[in-house]
């Protein structure tokens, strides 16, 4: 398995693993944005947002034998303040991720999507993912990783907590 930086062709993967890992936060960000385009399609647009925590600069894809198998998205957290606002998401709705701004650790790199596909998950490709981006954030002179889970995502939580992330 090899994890390598994302390419352009990977933006339809890297929106996949976003839709799934935001746990219905894509439909609430993007649902009728842009009238006719899906909620899904439109997360495409994140990735193309070059200068900003959302761009593909910050991807990393797991790929064995040319088949994307699961992908990671993480910055540093104090970058996040730098971005502008994503013109796709309406005003009205920036309350909605307001208490998410507030969980960024400060001097972390935040991982902001991991995901594996439903038929590569428990082969280790999640723990790769987040080796690289430990890897990352030691070569960028960060502390450590932070990251936000749902806690109805137990699978997710398990593995977190068998790598010995601990809660804040």
């Amino acid at each position: 398995m090899e994890i390598r930086p994302a390419r352009a062709a990977d933006i339809p993967h890297l929106a996949a693993f976003a839709m799934d890992a935001f746990n219905g936060y894509g439909e609430v960000m993007y649902a009728d944005a842009v009238p006719g385009r899906t909620a899904a399609a439109l997360v495409e647009h994140r990735f193309s947002r070059a200068g900003t925590t959302a761009s593909l600069a910050h991807s990393r894809i797991a790929e064995e034998g040319g088949t994307v198998l699961g992908g990671l998205h993480a910055f540093p957290a104090d970058a996040a303040a730098e971005d502008p606002p994503d013109p796709l998401i309406p005003e009205a709705r920036a309350p909605l991720f307001a208490p998410f701004e507030h969980l960024h650790a400060p001097g972390s790199l935040y991982v902001n999507i991991v995901a594996v596909y439903p038929e590569w998950r428990g082969q280790g490709v999640a723990r790769r993912l987040l080796a690289a981006a430990e890897a990352e954030a030691a070569a960028q002179g960060l502390a450590a990783l932070s990251l936000t889970v749902f806690e109805d995502n137990t699978p997710a939580l398990r593995l977190y907590q068998h790598l010995g992330y601990t809660e804040t």
